[in-house]
């Protein structure tokens, strides 16, 4: 039997659609963006890149649970996801 893809608006999940979201609509993050999808590199990297941004820029949240919840949404984002729907938009 073949296993049923879920999606939310489109995009892998929740967490995909959310993180395009918020970087497609904020000027700043969305020109960073532009950047990094018009720099030089596969898919890969550049989703990487956009994956090790987002996680630096994680705030602190010690050992808590809103650290762990917090880490695994973004565990689930489908950062190769991101950058094609910004890539397409250009």
């Amino acid at each position: 039997m073949a296993k049923e893809t879920q999606t939310y608006t489109g995009y892998t999940n929740y967490e995909t659609w959310a993180v395009c979201l918020w970087l497609d609509n904020e000027e700043y993050s969305s020109a960073w963006l532009h950047g990094v999808a018009d720099s030089e590199g596969s898919i890969y990297a550049k989703a990487r890149r956009v994956e090790q941004a987002a996680t630096n820029a994680m705030p602190d949240l010690g050992a808590t649970m809103w650290a762990d919840l917090l880490g695994a949404a973004l565990g689930n984002v489908n950062w190769r996801e991101v950058i094609e729907s910004h890539m397409q938009r250009l």
